[in-house]
């Protein structure tokens, strides 16, 4: 189950009447729990897979092994909860069964502790059990991001749109005879009552960082199954910003101190900064970009004694592209809801509201495929006319007339998190998009990953106008046979490697969090005299160290690059292709298959050798 599955729930639970022989197999059911788990947990005898040791008048408890241990009262009082929860804490059986939660509940109060983390205790009514799902998401095998465990809002805000997502949209169609037809959509009963439904929701918690990334899956057929796992974490995207730009804006409001002429100067430079994502999604990247900015220009205009000023950081300065036509309207209508949410926070609701209505019609997003598009003109760097016809939520004219930035000689970013395919999984029309960029460059290009066309790209574009870039990445662009064929091709653009971060897992809302490796690579013609290289230390903890150079590697060295050879140095035998099997797969064996074979010949023992792959080391996989 998904979280928003997992949230509707949970609510649906919470608004029956409590049942306290029902509640803890209904909301172990809530949490993905299949019917013969439940059973087993409910059964008596050998045969159970309760394992409590809790019991007393008017309290029952079930624990699950490696899950949780529950505890239901019959009667309802100030202390009837705490103590049962105590009761749970306390027992042997809690830590001998490696229990994640515990929880008591007496149909008016719910009392929770996270045995795992270092989470607060959950304290709350019964009924607003739904808003602290998130507390939770470890049942479901779920290892989430914290803003999303402590705003439950978003998901439950996509859930309920979910619910109407399956409801008719407009179609166009050609008639007989030859004239367009469109069907009108209908707004029926059912779709009414989901309106007023969500209507009740207080919408000022919605986070446009997170419910970007929430809303586009449930629009997205192809991405609902996984709903959320896209979804970008605040600390990842400030590895990307921080080094790029913020870490210097901050630096500098920090020398400004309360000097009024360089606070002013550095007002002017927030407000001529353009961010440009290629790759933006539901556009969290320049969410966040554009909230981390408004933050600095708030403490200048307070510095200043101008608290309440207009923000001069025009929506028309984050500049995007991409592929998907939704997506384009959610990060459009997410970077909205931050500059309200801004508005709001640092100059006061009336004045917010004053200037939110009517949204405006500029769009500074493109639809379209990145790497195809020139994205000087898309984020052209000396305040050229941007235009962009495009039949959108805010309907857009068909007239639509051209955008002039306000930032001339102003500063560009690129940043964001591109598509990773591998160079096996790619489509023809993908292939496609890098045989464009590379042919002329490389007959290796085929080996790339999708993403290198991004860093090419990129590099392309920094020799026509002063820029930075800093994309995420899979690590395989810095490892192997990729590196060889794509950073020399970077390099010869007159840029270097200013900052990077090594290998890391990217955090996610999957199932069991199957997150990929990536790393972060920021480059520019402007060298530093000092470049930043961060890792992960211990868990929770980052490391940065300010080096001389960072080679393609990610490594702190002079730019070695290993080529790859087709005849060994010495004399030894040629390796035909290194520890690469190119036989079907015809001699590799599971588990049953070796038995097999040596039951009719017991000799084939000398001819076998277990074989050590990425998925053998990792997961524990046998061939």
């Amino acid at each position: 189950m998904n979280a928003v599955e997992i949230e509707e729930a949970v609510s649906k639970l919470v608004e029956e009447s409590f049942d306290p022989a029902r509640f803890p197999y209904a909301f172990l059911e809530a949490f993905g729990n299949k019917a013969a788990t439940i059973q087993r947990l409910q059964s008596t005898g050998k045969n159970s897979t309760n394992k409590t040791d809790v019991t007393s008048d008017g309290v029952t408890a079930d624990l699950q092994r490696n899950n949780i241990h529950v505890a239901t009262c019959d009667s309802i009082g100030p202390d009837t909860v705490a103590a049962p929860l105590q009761r749970l804490i306390d027992s042997p059986t809690t830590a001998k069964h490696k229990a994640k939660f515990v929880l008591a509940t007496d149909g008016q109060t719910v009392h929770a502790v996270s045995l795992t983390s270092d989470d607060p205790p959950l304290v709350c009514e019964y009924g607003q059990l739904a808003d602290h799902f998130g507390y939770f998401l470890e049942l479901a095998g779920i290892s989430t991001v914290r803003q999303i465990r402590e705003n439950a809002f978003d998901i439950k805000a996509t859930g309920r749109l979910n619910n109407n997502s399956g409801s008719p949209r407009p179609a166009s169609g050609r008639g007989a005879g030859g004239e367009g037809l469109s069907s009108v959509p209908k707004f029926t009963q059912i779709a009414r009552s989901y309106l007023l439904h969500i209507g009740v929701l207080d919408w000022t918690q919605i986070n446009p960082d997170i419910f970007g990334s929430m809303i586009q899956a449930v629009a997205d057929d192809e991405e609902r199954g996984a709903l959320g796992m896209h979804y970008t974490s605040v600390p990842n995207i400030l590895k990307v910003l921080n080094p790029l730009f913020l870490d210097d804006l901050h630096e500098q409001l920090k020398e400004a101190d309360k000097n009024p002429r360089k606070l002013l100067n550095l007002r002017k430079r927030l407000a001529r900064i353009r961010v440009f994502d290629p790759a933006c999604g539901s556009g969290n990247f320049l969410v966040i970009a554009y909230k981390q900015m408004r933050a600095i220009e708030a403490e200048i205009n307070i510095l200043r004694g101008e608290a309440d000023r207009a923000s001069e950081i025009p929506l028309t300065n984050f500049r995007r592209i991409e592929l998907r036509h939704f997506a384009v309207e959610v990060a459009r209508l997410a970077l909205i809801i931050a500059e309200y949410q801004c508005d709001e926070l640092y100059r006061g609701k009336r004045l917010a509201l004053a200037e939110f209505l009517p949204l405006n019609k500029e769009n500074w997003i493109t639809h379209g495929n990145a790497l195809r598009l020139d994205w000087l003109k898309v984020c052209p760097p000396t305040g050229t006319g941007v235009k962009l016809v495009e039949d959108d939520l805010f309907q857009t004219p068909l007239d639509q007339i051209e955008i002039d930035f306000e930032n001339k000689g102003g500063e560009t970013y690129i940043c964001g998190n591109p598509p990773y395919v591998g160079s096996t999984w790619r489509s023809l029309e993908q292939k496609d998009d890098l045989r464009q960029i590379f042919d002329s460059r490389t007959r290796e290009w085929k080996s790339l990953d999708y993403v290198a066309g991004w860093f090419m790209k990129a590099a392309d574009y920094g020799t026509r106008t002063s820029t930075s870039t800093a994309l995420v990445s899979t690590n395989s662009i810095c490892q192997g046979q990729q590196v060889a064929i794509l950073w020399p091709l970077v390099f010869a653009t007159s840029h270097q490697i200013v900052f990077a971060h090594t290998s890391f897992k990217w955090a996610n809302l999957a199932s069991h969090n199957a997150g990929v490796t990536v790393v972060i690579v920021g480059i520019s013609r402007k060298i530093p005299e000092r470049r930043l290289l961060m890792s992960n230390g211990k868990p929770g903890e980052e490391q940065s160290h300010l080096v001389q150079y960072i080679n393609a590697y990610l490594i702190s060295g002079s730019n070695v690059i290993v080529e790859k050879r087709r005849v060994p140095l010495s004399d030894l035998n040629p390796i035909e292709a290194g520890g690469k099997p190119v036989d079907g797969g015809h001699l590799f064996l599971n588990a049953p298959e070796k038995r097999s074979l040596i039951d009719r010949f017991p000799n084939a023992t000398d001819f076998m050798m277990q074989v050590y792959g990425a998925e053998e080391y990792t997961n524990g996989k046998v061939r």
